[in-house]
């Protein structure tokens, strides 16, 4: 792959993040009560999705080559 798929690829996980978190934490946020557990694990799958997406941009950044 190259440089600007890599880019590409990066900027869709970023958006399946914030739609992730857009969805399961505002539920999460407005269930009376709070679901706190549903709150924390749409916050730690938002921060795995985004470490993935920086993750493929180190390659970008560091030598062009896939993972």
């Amino acid at each position: 792959m190259n440089k600007e798929q890599l880019k590409h690829i990066a900027a869709a996980l970023h958006a399946i993040a914030l739609a992730q978190f857009a969805v399961f934490g505002y539920t999460a946020l407005i269930a009376q009560p709070v679901a706190w557990v549903q709150l924390t694990l749409s916050i730690i799958g938002f921060f795995n999705i985004e470490f993935v997406a920086v993750w493929v941009l180190s390659y970008v950044r560091d030598s062009g080559n896939p993972p």
